[in-house]
């Protein structure tokens, strides 16, 4: 059962904008996929808007392995016997322990888990807290993955796949075409003049066809 959006968290998700590109809406990027039902496998995928991180919220359990580029505070001991620390950019992979930590307000999700890179700054298996945020590439590895989970990272990389219907939106010399889904409103195209019937008609069975 996905988790769900209350109080808050829901009145903050419904004045959400999604950002708009060429008329046309960004998904969440799916940069490369090695997954199988009922199978282990991963995916790497780039966040392109704040919904993006509440479907990865859903996706992460305990035990899945979490990777992304982290900012490390690193200490180290000068000539003179001094220590100095420095904050370095590292790429480390966790393996998740507990629940992920939503915040809707940033749009940030964190990830906590016990580290399984082998790196000369962070020691194998210490604590450490990945952020994943918009435009942050990251890979998620799970033992299994079901059919739901799939299911949702084909949602989220190509929504019109499994829009339940197309609405347009419309105000004076503005049309937004939009494809509903389970989850989130898509815009897939946003015309800026004053259009007679028959190519709205025409623009809202182009969106229709994306759902078949």
């Amino acid at each position: 059962m996905l988790r769900s959006l209350v109080g808050s968290e829901m009145c903050i998700r419904d004045r959400y904008q999604r950002r708009v590109r060429g008329g046309i809406s960004v998904t969440m990027k799916l940069v490369h996929s090695e997954l199988g039902k009922d199978t282990g496998g991963s995916v790497t995928m780039v966040p392109e808007h704040g919904e993006d991180l509440w479907i990865v919220y859903n996706l992460v359990r305990e035990g899945d392995r979490v990777k992304c580029t982290t900012v490390r505070k690193v200490s180290r001991e000068t000539a003179s016997g001094s220590t100095e620390s420095d904050r370095i950019k590292l790429t480390l992979e966790v393996e998740m322990v507990g629940e992920a930590d939503f915040d809707p307000v940033s749009y940030t999700l964190r990830v906590k888990g016990s580290n399984k890179t082998e790196t000369p700054h962070v020691r194998m298996n210490s604590s450490h807290t990945l952020e994943l945020c918009i435009g942050r590439k990251f890979t998620l590895t799970k033992p299994e993955w079901d059919q739901i989970d799939m299911s949702m990272v084909e949602r989220a990389s190509n929504p019109q796949a499994n829009a339940d219907m197309a609405a347009v939106v419309m105000a004076e010399g503005l049309a937004n075409i939009c494809l509903v889904t389970e989850s989130m409103t898509v815009v897939r195209h946003k015309v800026s003049l004053i259009l007679d019937c028959v190519i709205i008609r025409l623009c809202v069975s182009r969106a229709v066809n994306y759902t078949t």
